[in-house]
């Protein structure tokens, strides 16, 4: 569903000119259920723009993330980009974020090189450290709980699916829950898309607005795991296995953390399927399919 129709990107480019002082041409770069994303060409200056418009209630998840970002520009990290417009304005109810854009290639975890997953981890993590003085107020921790009760619901209406389910539902509880853990803020949605590369590094990340207290290693954890498809061919489950060890042991986190993170990733992708498909058994095999090679990854801890 789309926020900004075609029809209206003449008048989104005019209110962004108000606010630059400068001419913008947009193209449009993605759809979801909450957001529209362009890329803004500046003038003739060749410099470009990222701009994302979002749904009319999250006006205060888009001015926490612009606050992130300066925090974050101000300690001088890199990778962050600097803000063209320092508060998000309201266009047609909606608000619109707009900060500069960092050149870079968003790359699927299974192609990216040792020196790109070396250089998200360290980057990563040199990042986090700061998440917690520089992130305003973080959503609370997700409900693990509650995904697991999704899946169990889900197993008790449709029995005849129940032993495609049964490795999720075999999850000890120890194993998927948040006590006696150390909860920090995370990004909450670490996929590829809100990352880029360009010459084996690191240069950008993107997309503050569902900042939530967990554990680090679900976000290095999601971006190994949202690659994974039920029809991902061998080679790239491989891949994925050998880049989820390197990522583990140049990270500096527990065993623990990563097993929890790798069971919280498991127990969304189900949940998120069943949200799509609610009362259809046959998702159940879906769901078996995307959650075997992610469980396969615990053999790498």
């Amino acid at each position: 569903m789309r926020l900004v129709d075609d029809n209206l990107l003449s008048e989104l480019e005019a209110a962004l000119e108000a606010h630059l002082g400068a001419k913008v041409s947009l193209c449009r770069l993605h759809i979801d259920c909450a957001n529209d994303v362009f890329r803004g060409e500046i003038g003739d200056s060749g410099k470009k723009c990222f701009i994302k418009v979002l749904h009319p209630e999250s006006l205060e998840e888009a001015a926490k993330s612009n606050r992130f970002i300066a925090a974050m520009h101000e300690r001088g990290i890199e990778y962050f980009p600097r803000l063209l417009v320092a508060e998000p304005f309201v266009w047609h109810d909606m608000p619109v974020v707009c900060h500069e854009w960092l050149e870079g290639k968003h790359i699927f975890a299974d192609r990216m090189t040792d020196s790109e997953c070396d250089s998200l981890v360290d980057s990563y993590m040199a990042a986090s450290a700061h998440f917690p003085s520089a992130v305003p107020s973080p959503k609370p921790p997700r409900d693990v709980e509650a995904l697991y009760a999704k899946v169990a619901s889900f197993a008790a209406k449709h029995a005849i699916w129940r032993g495609f389910l049964s490795p999720l539902l075999s999850i000890p509880h120890e194993e998927r829950t948040y006590e006696g853990s150390r909860l920090v803020p995370i990004h909450a949605d670490f996929q590829y898309r809100n990352y880029s590369f360009s010459g084996g590094k690191l240069v950008s990340f993107y997309d503050f607005d569902d900042f939530t207290l967990g554990s680090s290693a679900e976000d290095l954890a999601y971006a190994i795991t949202d690659r994974i498809r039920k029809n991902i061919p061998a080679a790239s489950r491989r891949r994925l296995a050998v880049l989820f060890r390197r990522m583990v042991e140049r990270s500096g986190l527990g065993e623990k953390e990563w097993r929890l993170a790798l069971n919280i990733c498991r127990l969304r992708v189900a949940a998120k399927r069943i949200d799509s498909h609610p009362g259809l058994g046959a998702v159940a095999i879906d769901v078996w399919r995307r959650d075997r090679p992610v469980a396969a990854l615990f053999s790498g801890l």
